[in-house]
Order: structure tokens, then C-alpha cells, then sequence
């Protein structure tokens, strides 16, 4: 967690590839589910499933752990598979929790 207690979420929209599989998008992304859990500072991480796009929403514990964990991604079999499926440049949104409107 940061000074202020707060954790960081990691919002990433990815959309398949024309040609891809969603079947192969989902056994990947259980293998990433496996592989963030090795992380440092990982807290938690959901998929949300709206064919053909994907979202995840990971928790962390810093923007540090975040950013460091999306570099090691990238010089992974799984990172490299990912790519391979979806349109490049998925939607990223990292960002804290505010609690005012």
C-alpha cells in the first residue's frame, strides 16, 4: 500500500484479434492469473468477459509493483502469447480510489 493506505487498481480493456480465439484468450489468462500471483505486491485479480473484448482488473499494492510487473510480463511466453491475440495497444487505466464524488 502507499503512505496513504490506499492500493492501486490496473483496469486493462483488451480485443481479440480478428481470427482469435476466445478459448485461447481464457487458458491464457489463467496461466497470467497464475503468474501474478507470484508478483510482489499483487493483491488480487478479476476477469470480466464481453466477446470479443476482455477486461481485467488487477489490485496492487503500489503503482511500482504495477509497473514492474508489467515490465516482467512483457519478456513472458504468456505476455508474448497475449499480444499474439489481441489488437495491440490494449486500454490501460491504472489509478487509486478516491473516497470524494
Amino acid at each position: 500500500m502507499n503512505a496513504a493506505g490506499l492500493m492501486v487498481v490496473e483496469l486493462v480493456i483488451s480485443r481479440l484479434r480478428s481470427g482469435a480465439r476466445a478459448a485461447d484468450y481464457l487458458e491464457l489468462a489463467r496461466s497470467l492469473r497464475t503468474w501474478l500471483a507470484t508478483r510482489p505486491g499483487f493483491v488480487s485479480c478479476e476477469l470480466y468477459v464481453g466477446e470479443p473484448t476482455f477486461a481485467h482488473r488487477v489490485v496492487w499494492r503500489t503503482f511500482e509493483d504495477a509497473q514492474k510487473a508489467a515490465r516482467a510480463l512483457a519478456e513472458t511466453e504468456i505476455g508474448w502469447g497475449l499480444s499474439e491475440l489481441v489488437q495491440p495497444e490494449p486500454q490501460s487505466f491504472l489509478g487509486r480510489r478516491i473516497d470524494e464524488p
